[in-house]
């Protein structure tokens, strides 16, 4: 080996003993027909809003299992959007029809059900 693959080589040693020691968050991507039915975006949100908001509004629909509102890496400002987890599609749906255009902190919301996030595959150089 040449001094600059020894190099690369100890680096990438280095790296994924790292990476196998970090626990790892494992997203699960599905298709549009497996889409949960359970889950519900809301937009247009004041950013001034928490997760204990979100869950104070749809707390009247059914039983939530999380909530929350998306953040900026680099700022850590709210990005105007969130998502609330329900136990059943039930309280979903009705979440949806009762808080789609209703005001929120100043602001009207935009509610519909959460779309499957779509695997992208890895761009090449």
């Amino acid at each position: 080996l040449r001094h600059s693959e020894y190099i690369m080589l100890a680096l990438s040693t280095r790296v994924a003993s790292r990476v196998a020691l970090r626990p790892r968050t494992v997203r699960t991507y599905c298709t549009e027909a497996e889409a949960p039915s359970t889950h519900i975006f809301i937009g247009n949100l004041s950013w001034d809003a928490t997760r204990k908001d979100l869950s104070t509004l749809c707390a009247e629909f059914g039983s939530i299992t999380n909530a929350r509102v998306m953040v900026d890496r680099e700022t850590g400002r709210s990005r105007g959007f969130g998502f609330v987890y329900f136990q059943t599609a039930e309280s979903a749906a009705a979440a949806v029809q009762a808080l789609n255009g209703k005001e929120f902190l100043g602001r009207p919301l935009k509610v519909a059900e959460a779309k499957a996030r779509v695997q992208t595959p890895p761009q090449s150089e």
